[in-house]
């Protein structure tokens, strides 16, 4: 059986990624990895994550301070046709704002 790629898109903070890394048929695709390199080599290495995952899991929680990485990888990801899960938590302080990310996921 083929495995799924998951790109996570999400902030460095939490423990819920060890969850989703323990999943069965699933590789998974981690910036937090790559948080050595500079920001250049990072914004590449998200976007062909992004290109060679099945999966783009975006996770919004209530620390991140604004989200825009996260917008332009679910972003890139619904272009190139990818299904696009989003966790966004309710006690972020711009939740509101990020409604529009609700109806592309």
């Amino acid at each position: 059986m083929k495995k799924e790629i998951v790109y996570i898109a999400s902030g460095f903070h939490g423990t819920w990624k060890k969850k989703i890394k323990k999943l069965k048929n699933i590789e998974v695709i981690d910036p937090e990895d790559k948080k050595d390199l500079s920001i250049p080599e990072i914004c590449t290495w998200d976007l062909h994550g992004v290109k060679k995952s099945d999966i783009v899991f975006v996770y919004v929680n209530s620390t991140n301070p604004g989200g825009q990485g996260l917008c332009v990888k679910a972003g890139y990801g619904k272009a190139l046709n990818k299904t696009v899960i989003l966790v966004l938590e309710k006690a972020h302080p711009k939740y509101r704002y990020f409604r529009f990310l609700e109806g592309v996921s």
